[in-house]
């Protein structure tokens, strides 16, 4: 990190505002978040200046919220860790490879990107490592080894589902108790596997894999920075409002944190799991346990093709006694017994369909 770019940008201090520190705050945490995990093109921040990663799974800060709606400009980001900083985009266009070529997408006409699950640079590795030190014959190491992956939160999420089903009991059984903790603490959208990254305009979704390393932004306190797409989950200018029924919500993963909204119905975009890329599991036909994929029930119900990307209609239920697996449109979903929450996902009504998406679109 260059202490020279740093001491530029505070050589004209400025008492801030309570909501101002707050969102100042944030931003350091998530440029700790890069030093965490060894990710060097964050700049502008010392080493000193950066204590340590926000804890996995952070609740919410109420005052925080304030923070962005009195600075309302610009895109509120997402980070791995769960923290959300305003930032400017700088960079004029966004490559997007697809299978019909690379697309060119000005940043200007950029309403929201739903950025694909990357792993840093050397983060992988550790969690390898970790991972295989979770059998280690030392207790000391193994319970080293599993701070370490807790401490890595949802970066290591993917990593431990797999681990949870290794022939080893020991893994399997240390994988399954760290699974359980990232899932209490995490919000369930950061462990949510994405393979691909979607970008929305005002007139169009395209899904495909951005080739840029990094996003160039401008923040109120710190200037020009350089942040890591393996440290972003969501940027998005404004909340999508399909005109006939209203408020459109990004893809959860599951429907588990939704348990106590019995029979509430909601929208959510979605790109439906294809069935040689499935994206979580499904349990059920036509009603789906809560901890089911969304991506993959939307698909095996009909309500998307593998591959769409769409809005649909989900309807929250209560208790089922049993969930009866089938094999629909390439999607298999499995057999459940008695579970405490359920789901329905239908396509959107056409009419309601053929509605123009509208954008909050604050400071535009």
């Amino acid at each position: 990190m260059s202490d020279k770019r740093f001491s530029t940008l505070v050589s004209r201090p400025r008492e801030l505002s309570p909501a101002r520190k707050i969102w100042q705050l944030r931003l350091l945490l998530l440029l700790a978040l890069a030093a965490a995990v060894g990710l060097t093109t964050v700049t502008a921040i010392s080493a000193q200046q950066a204590k340590g990663p926000a804890p996995a799974g952070a609740p919410k800060d109420v005052q925080f919220d304030k923070a962005l709606e009195q600075d309302p400009e610009g895109f509120e980001v997402l980070a791995t860790d769960g923290s959300r900083v305003r930032v400017r985009l700088l960079d004029e266009e966004v490559p997007l490879k697809t299978p019909f070529g690379t697309l060119s997408i000005p940043a200007g006409d950029i309403v929201s990107i739903d950025f694909a699950s990357r792993v840093p640079d050397g983060v992988a590795q550790r969690v390898t490592d970790a991972i295989a030190k979770l059998g280690d014959d030392e207790f000391k190491s193994r319970e080293a080894a599993g701070a370490e992956l807790l401490s890595l939160g949802a970066l290591a999420y993917a990593p431990l589902t797999a681990a949870a089903k290794s022939e080893d009991a020991e893994v399997a059984w240390r994988a399954e108790q760290l699974l359980e903790r990232i899932q209490q603490t995490v919000d369930e959208q950061l462990l949510f596997n994405r393979e691909e990254d979607s970008i929305v305009t005002a007139k169009s979704q395209i899904t495909g894999n951005i080739e840029l390393d990094t996003l160039r932004v401008d923040t109120a306190v710190f200037g020009e920075q350089e942040i890591k797409l393996a440290l972003l989950r969501r940027l998005s200018l404004g909340q999508e409002t399909n005109a006939a029924l209203g408020p459109v919500a990004p893809d959860p993963g599951t429907l588990h944190k939704y348990q106590n909204q019995l029979g509430q119905t909601m929208l959510f975009r979605v790109t439906g799991s294809g069935p040689g890329k499935p994206r979580g599991a499904l349990w059920g036909t036509n009603v789906y346990t809560l901890d089911s994929s969304l991506a993959m029930a939307a698909v095996h119900s009909g309500a998307l093709a593998p591959g769409e990307t769409g809005v649909v209609s989900v309807t929250i239920m209560g208790p089922q006694n049993r969930f009866v697996g089938s094999q629909n449109n390439g999607i298999v979903s499995a057999d459940w017994g008695q579970y405490p929450g359920s789901f329905v996902v239908k396509p959107v009504a056409a009419g309601a369909r053929n509605q123009n998406i509208r954008w909050n679109l604050p400071g535009r």
